[in-house]
């Protein structure tokens, strides 16, 4: 639910207590959720617990622990290191699975890498690994998480496509699964690519609706407003509302910003917000840094 310190604190406790009595698997468990927090909250070091988590998960011939160490390692190496550093670890944790018979976290492995492959402009293979998850959600009652995962990366690839309509459809779909969802990592994708189809349709009324949405979804989980910022700057821009895009800048960098990829996500808002309404030379310098720096 977002509150690392705690994360960090009750895992070293467990740590502890899995060492002193040779309890492999929660060695696993606590050493990644950890490393998953260290990480979230800046510290690269964390990515060495998550590491470790792996190593003695692998010697020990432990599955699922195994399988969800390999998750939030690829999860954090896309947060700290970008596409090209996680992709492989996706792709390491669905040999993994798939060889142990693993079901669930096979389908976590595939859902994982549309991160990365989107990032990549691999926007073939992301519709064909969507289309499996919708497959498999259907298959697992129709309402899991990574039906909606799916769905969210069916509709930005095909919006971007200019394939409105099965994107308007995705965007409807999202929305429902999100609202039953109810927590920020769910709502805001699907807040935002509900006003991305208002946007195409020049639809600014609703497209303000949406991003008003988003930002009352994301008011206790900064990370989530920050790592969205360039694509809601963009639509800000293009509404012309300064109000708004003023408004979500205001977020505490060192929380919203504590990842690599959080802080240049800002920075990108932050280029856009300066090229729109502010200052060009440095508008200029912005986007040549986080030009480079993506």
């Amino acid at each position: 639910v977002g509150d690392l310190e705690a994360c960090a604190t009750w895992s070293e406790r467990a740590l502890t207590l899995a060492r002193e009595m040779a309890l492999f698997g929660e060695q696993v468990l606590a050493l990644l959720y950890r490393g998953a927090s260290r990480s979230k909250l800046g510290d690269e070091a964390g990515l060495e617990d998550m590491r470790e988590a792996l190593r003695i998960g692998v010697e020990h011939a432990l599955g699922e622990e195994t399988a969800v160490a390999y998750n939030n390692y690829a999860y954090e190496l896309w947060y700290q290191r970008g596409a090209g550093a996680s992709q492989p670890v996706w792709e390491e944790m669905v040999a993994f699975c798939e060889a142990r018979g693993l079901v669930t976290s096979y389908a976590w492995a595939r859902g994982g890498s549309l991160e990365p492959m989107f990032d990549a402009g691999e926007w073939d293979r992301v519709l064909g690994t969507a289309a499996w998850l919708r497959a498999w959600d259907d298959e697992h009652g129709g309402e899991t998480q990574l039906g909606s995962v799916a769905i969210q990366f069916q509709g930005w690839v095909t919006l971007r496509r200019g394939d409105h309509d099965t994107a308007r459809s995705c965007a409807k779909e999202l929305m429902d699964r999100a609202l039953q969802l109810g927590t920020a990592e769910y709502l805001s994708p699907a807040f935002l690519l509900a006003a991305e189809v208002a946007a195409a349709e020049d639809d600014r009324a609703t497209m303000l609706v949406h991003l008003d949405a988003f930002m009352a979804s994301t008011a206790s989980q900064p990370t989530f407003r920050t790592g969205f910022m360039p694509l809601a700057m963009r639509l800000l821009v293009r509404a012309g509302d300064r109000t708004r895009a003023e408004e979500i800048l205001d977020v505490d960098i060192d929380e919203g910003g504590s990842t690599r990829r959080l802080r240049l996500s800002y920075d990108t808002g932050r280029a856009s917000f300066e090229e729109a309404w502010g200052d060009p030379a440095a508008a200029l310098e912005l986007q040549t840094t986080v030009a480079e720096a993506w």
